[in-house]
């Protein structure tokens, strides 16, 4: 059966056999002696050896099933998590959790969360045959799918509080024998990713006059145009900001293209946004994602010298994606 990521990859798992011993045991001989003079009589004895066939072996416990997983939409922002589980014949069970970060030192590498047993049964109802099980507190229901499969959701934390659904398969087919060789396989996937730099969110605000809290402007053929700012946050962990009239992208008046980074503080999950030498972080209120962004304009002639400098500042806020 042909295993797939969410983003197009194998996933690697474990398989764990416990062999069970058989436990054999000896019969006991009871006899009796008479005294002298005495009539003897030989009791019959009540212990009988046991035959071959009365010897038992406990069943061998084997891997049934292979669990996997994969949710990777927040892998440009911040980490992909992928999930590997073995589902034996006894009817127990074990997932584990892997988590990938996109940036930094430790990029691509995944990070194993704790193991998680759990027990299941698949049984037949009229035909359909069902899978049920209670993984980490949550009731699990899956149907065999026409291509011999059963698929779940499963909703997982990360960073606290924040949540997600992973959508997993449950397959008899086994694909890898350990966990390290299914957590090779997806670094090596992860890897080999080849990642578009998009925008991944936009920030915008109306730019004021720090010294008289007015509407900053720029007069364009006699007209007090407003200036407004932008900030957008780049997948590939870059900022590029502008300010100015925004005339056909142009920001006239201002400047295009201020470079910058951007991170994730993880204990919040908001943004830590850095323009030029300043540093931001953006706080949350009732839905709203802003910072105050201030900086300076160079005022120049058409020579290039530098003629006046106004310190701005503005109000930035998260603009709502579309769904």
């Amino acid at each position: 059966m042909k295993k797939s990521f969410a983003f197009g990859m194998l996933l690697a798992s474990s398989m764990l056999v416990a062999c069970g011993n058989g436990i054999s045991s000896a019969a006991s001989q009871a006899s009796s002696q008479s005294e002298p003079g005495a009539s003897s009589s030989v009791a019959p004895s009540s212990s009988v050896a046991p035959s071959s066939e009365s010897v038992s072996s406990a069943e061998e416990v084997v891997q049934k099933y292979e669990l996997l997983g994969s949710y990777d939409e927040l892998y440009d922002q911040f980490a992909g998590f992928e999930f590997y589980g073995a589902l034996y014949s006894d009817g127990t069970g074990t997932m584990v959790q892997a988590t990938v970060q996109s940036k930094g030192e430790n990029a691509n590498k995944a990070t194993l969360g704790e193991e998680i047993s759990f027990k299941y049964k698949v049984e037949d109802d009229e035909g359909i045959e069902t899978l049920t099980a209670s993984i980490n507190g949550a009731r699990i229901t899956a149907y065999k799918d026409a291509s011999g499969d059963f698929s779940f959701k499963y909703s997982f934390t990360f960073a606290g509080s924040y949540s997600r659904e992973a959508t997993i398969v449950v397959s008899e087919d086994i694909n890898f024998e350990t966990v390290d060789e299914w957590k090779s396989a997806v670094e090596t996937a992860y890897g080999e990713r080849e990642v578009e730099v998009v925008v991944n969110d936009i920030f915008t605000g109306a730019v004021i006059d720090v010294d008289t809290q007015q509407p900053y402007t720029v007069n364009m053929m006699g007209y007090d145009l407003p200036v407004s700012a932008e900030v957008k946050l780049l997948s590939d962990m870059t900022v590029k900001a502008a300010f100015g009239y925004n005339h056909d992208g142009a920001y006239v008046g201002g400047e295009k293209d201020i470079a910058g980074s951007w991170t994730i503080d993880t204990a919040t999950m908001q943004y830590i946004i850095t323009i030029g030498e300043a540093t931001y972080n953006v706080v949350s209120n009732e839905g709203d994602s802003s910072f105050t962004w201030t900086f300076t304009h160079e005022i120049k002639d058409e020579g290039g010298e530098i003629t006046a400098t106004k310190n701005l500042s503005a109000e930035m806020h998260l603009v709502p994606k579309n769904d």
